[in-house]
């Protein structure tokens, strides 16, 4: 078998390599176009989601809420008397909506006369916000989730906030109920 390569000439080697070169291009190629569950070249649509963030202040009904609920819990400590909080927000409330998302990629194949050859993949992305009707006629945006602002810290101002075990029993229940850190608790004395 040997002697069989020597007789081969230039052109016959150059050619069994150029169509070895093909077919390595086209085997690659056959898995990027022939993906599991679509075609190369049929759009794919998908329902995903999009995150929008309110205007640049954050829901001050949603800060003033949380900061009554908590005096009144904390009012109920004993000995704590009359309880001012006052909550630092770090970003405004963000609204996740579903988006209908189709994906267009097609895959272009050249190949010139002394068989070299290129590949050009392109690719696509067109959202929309999937928008429903409601009971009321009015069509607004799928909200799939709220995520409401992350607490920063607080500031509890109490008439027994002078009392050590007032003080460690309000700075427990916030770290409790707000999921903060002891560092981001401060327990002042109301003045009188």
């Amino acid at each position: 078998m040997g002697d069989g390569f020597k007789k081969l000439d230039k052109k016959t080697i150059i050619n069994i390599a150029g169509a070895l070169i093909i077919g390595v291009v086209l085997l690659i190629m056959s898995s990027s176009i022939f993906k599991p569950g679509g075609g190369g070249n049929a759009p794919e649509t998908t329902d995903t989601a999009s995150t929008v963030q309110t205007s640049n202040g954050y829901d001050s009904g949603y800060e003033e809420k949380l900061e009554k609920r908590l005096e009144e819990a904390l009012c109920l400590i004993e000995g704590a008397g009359k309880v001012k909080v006052m909550l630092t927000l770090s970003y405004g409330r963000e609204i996740v909506v579903a988006e209908d998302k189709t994906t267009n990629e097609s895959v272009t194949n050249d190949t010139d006369t002394q068989g070299g050859g290129r590949t050009m993949e392109t690719s696509s992305v067109e959202a929309r916000k999937i928008i429903i009707d409601g009971s009321d006629g009015v069509s607004a945006p799928l909200v799939l989730r709220e995520v409401q602002p992350k607490i920063e810290g607080v500031i509890i101002i109490a008439e027994g906030g002078d009392n050590v075990f007032v003080k460690q029993a309000l700075t427990s229940a916030a770290e409790t109920v707000l999921g903060l850190d002891i560092a981001k608790v401060q327990v002042s004395k109301m003045r009188s």
